[in-house]
């Protein structure tokens, strides 16, 4: 498939109509399906203020993951967690992005991820029980296709415990 064809297959495939309200259910939930290394991730909409390149974070020297580095938004700095255990180099983030999780007015924190696939809408009582994960803490719960429904508040919460308990090796007190 040539470069033009894929385009205008991504072109139609995002002209698609918005599916309407009064069509989704009361216990829908709408996930945007992100890769982390051979992972995928549903991230909840409704926690998502925006969605950026990752060529916008700068790493922070000596970093340990979780923490990856920081960014701007709206003009104040914003931690940039991975979910990844190995933190990567820019130079192979060509098509990496940044989640930022809160709301319009406020930022939460960032995450760095491999690439954005879709959005989803799942019913909630369709998720299965995520307990035999290592994401459980954090899990709504598992699609049938095998997708991780993550809650942004146990994600932020866990992401930020992890940051307070992990010691930076290289450092002396």
């Amino acid at each position: 498939m040539s470069d033009a064809e894929v385009l205008r297959a991504r072109a139609r495939q995002l002209a698609r109509p918005v599916v309407l309200q009064a069509e989704s259910r009361p216990d829908d939930v709408e996930a945007l399906v992100v890769r982390v290394g051979n992972e995928r991730l549903g991230i909840l909409v409704s926690a998502i203020a925006a969605v950026s390149h990752a060529r916008d974070v700068t790493p922070l020297p000596r970093a340990v993951a979780p923490v990856f580095g920081v960014t701007a938004w709206r003009g104040r700095p914003l931690t940039v967690y991975t979910l990844g255990s190995v933190i990567r180099e820019t130079d192979q983030m060509v098509d990496a992005r940044f989640v930022v999780l809160g709301n319009a007015r406020r930022a939460d924190l960032a995450l760095l991820v491999d690439g954005i696939d879709d959005v989803i809408t799942v019913p909630r009582s369709h998720l299965h029980s995520a307990a035999q994960t290592r994401r459980a803490e954090q899990a709504v719960g598992i699609t049938d296709e095998g997708i991780i429904v993550i809650d942004p508040m146990a994600l932020s919460r866990s992401l930020r415990r992890a940051t307070r308990t992990t010691a930076d090796p290289t450092r002396t007190e």
